[in-house]
């Protein structure tokens, strides 16, 4: 490894700490993550201009990606691509969860028309095709995951009124000059760490909300939430009566949920993680509706019965 960094980045290291396919090290004391490329070569060229033409706002906060000697953003080693990020934070920091407040330095950055090519506002699309294939999985191995089978119905269920409310938002609610596009983050993933929420490959472009609902999926689920901090954040927020139907929608639409599905049909997890779900429902019910009711304090929302009449069935 430290021949490849040299030859392609003409660099020196010394120690050099390998997880998986990850390499760390430090140069004068800056800390460098050469780690594998995860998203297509069009969208890291997107990436990187986005990044490069806007240095002097808030997305210098994000790791900055060095290109190599030949001036390219992707090294190949060992049949993988790779890109070099310049970390910017010290190591003991990288594992701290983001704060709901960091969710609003990107907020103000207009992003000009070039780089709309990152964005991932599709969500009606995305989500049909999730519980289709979720559907298409569950319901063939029922006797290989039996507890998936009882949790299907009951977030089918709830993907499907996300579905139905955020094509009522689309249809009904009128956007303004609060509705634009600004830089996000691609899953609740990238709220695991300071190092995946800094992580240039994580950029897409979307509606500010994306990443408030995803950030609230993520400690929810993970049961790292402050519901005071939460709904100090939240009464803060300026945002349109679109944008707050769209943040109902996604909060309400169980990504977590289809995505450690997901994952337990390819063995990389056990299917008694799901009982964690199952465990947290009338949680989550109790959450999402504590969410719901300060939003709707500022804007005009549509009732969801199964908030306003708990005896109404979900499905």
């Amino acid at each position: 490894m430290k021949n490849i960094l040299y030859y392609f980045y003409q660099i020196t290291v010394g120690q050099i700490h390998r997880i998986n396919d990850n390499y760390w090290f430090e140069i004068n004391g800056f800390p460098y993550f050469f780690t594998p490329l995860t998203v297509s070569y069009d969208e890291i060229n997107t990436i990187y201009s986005l990044l490069m033409d806007n240095q002097s706002k808030n997305l210098s906060l994000f790791h900055t990606i060095i290109v190599n000697k030949m001036n390219q953003i992707v090294t190949s080693f060992e049949q993988k691509n790779y890109v070099l990020l310049k970390l910017s934070l010290p190591l003991n920091q990288l594992n701290l969860t983001p704060s709901i407040y960091d969710l609003s330095l990107n907020q103000y950055v207009q992003i000009e028309k070039k780089y709309y090519s990152i964005t991932r506002d599709y969500w009606k699309n995305l989500w049909e095709k999730k519980i289709d294939y979720f559907e298409s999985e569950v319901f063939q191995i029922d006797y290989k995951f039996p507890l998936l089978l009882e949790s299907a119905a009951y977030y089918i269920g709830l993907g499907e009124n996300a579905i139905s409310y955020l094509n009522y938002v689309i249809m009904t609610a009128k956007k303004d000059n609060r509705d634009y596009l600004v830089v996000s983050h691609r899953t609740c993933h990238s709220f695991s760490s300071l190092l995946e929420y800094k992580n240039p490959m994580n950029i897409v472009l979307d509606h500010y909300v994306r990443d408030i609902a995803d950030y609230l999926k993520y400690v929810f689920w993970n049961d790292i939430y402050h519901l005071e901090e939460i709904k100090q954040f939240l009464n803060q927020l300026n945002l349109s009566d679109y944008g707050a139907g769209l943040l109902v929608s996604r909060l309400l639409f169980p990504s977590t949920y289809f995505d450690l599905c997901f994952d337990i049909f390819a063995n990389y997890q056990k299917e008694e993680k799901i009982s964690s779900f199952i465990a947290r429902t009338s949680e989550f019910e109790s959450f999402f509706k504590d969410i719901f009711d300060i939003l709707r304090k500022k804007n005009s929302l549509k009732d969801i019965d199964w908030i306003t009449n708990p005896h109404i069935n979900r499905n």
